[in-house]
């Protein structure tokens, strides 16, 4: 069974989407891998980590999941069979198996019934139109192999060029899922994470810089005396702060 999400509400119910990379942008802008017409621009990213689904709200429109309220730029798991509601219209499935990864979608060669009799008359094909047929097929073939090649070579580099994006939702994700609840500390750091990537969005470049010293100063104070962290976490986070402050020029 392939990762799909699909329709359970709307104009569209039954449509289905496959989940064929990784990290999946949905929305109605044609950036987007999954375009759905009746949300916004850029609704929500949905980023497969860790053996499991997370949805990041990409929009102002607050997403419901199971009851969960999901807020701009804040992340939550997406279990497999549970309903993400979009405004008061749309309403969307994850369907997969446990252990199910996102893949290309399969290229399916046409195949003859085993009633089917080649050679009948009745379902005989001009010979012109039979060459055309299997030059179709040999070029969708080759087109699909192409884009698998590329699909691969694009995953394997992936790791190693990431956007200021990518690294935000990634870490914020990694936060979500391993912070405890009475971590106090991090959890500060994680919001202030979020605020700043969202004054960022909006152009606040002065109060998204007060977010991120905030951040690093919290972090600092998990320093050990040799200058190292406890978490490669606590690590990694300290050096987007630090970047993200860079490239603001503070």
């Amino acid at each position: 069974m392939a990762t799909k999400i699909v329709h359970v509400q709307g104009r569209l119910t039954g449509t289905e989407h496959w989940v064929e990379h990784e990290v999946v942008r949905v929305g109605s802008g044609r950036q987007c891998e999954i375009q759905i017409p009746e949300l916004a621009e850029h609704a929500f990213t949905l980023q497969f980590r860790n053996g499991q689904y997370c949805v990041f709200n990409r929009c102002q429109e607050t997403l419901s999941l199971s009851g969960q309220q999901i807020r701009f730029s804040e992340a939550a798991v997406w279990r497999i069979g549970t309903d993400l509601r979009v405004g008061n219209l749309i309403s969307l499935r994850l369907q997969a198996n446990s252990n199910e990864t996102p893949a290309p979608r399969p290229f399916v060669w046409h195949t003859l019934a085993e009633d089917e009799d080649p050679s009948s008359p009745a379902e005989a094909e001009d010979p012109t139109q039979v060459q055309q047929r299997q030059r179709r097929q040999i070029t969708l073939l080759c087109l699909s192999l192409l884009g698998t090649a590329i699909f691969l070579f694009s995953g394997s580099k992936s790791s190693q060029i990431e956007t200021p994006n990518d690294r935000y939702e990634s870490l914020i994700s990694q936060l979500q899922l391993n912070v405890p609840d009475s971590d106090c500390e991090m959890k500060a750091v994680r919001t202030a994470l979020r605020r700043a990537f969202c004054d960022e969005g909006r152009s606040r470049f002065d109060d998204a810089v007060s977010e991120y010293l905030f951040a690093r100063d919290h972090l600092a104070q998990r320093q050990g005396p040799d200058g190292n962290y406890s978490s490669n976490l606590e690590s990694e986070t300290m050096d987007f702060i630090q970047e993200r402050i860079r490239v603001l020029g503070r």
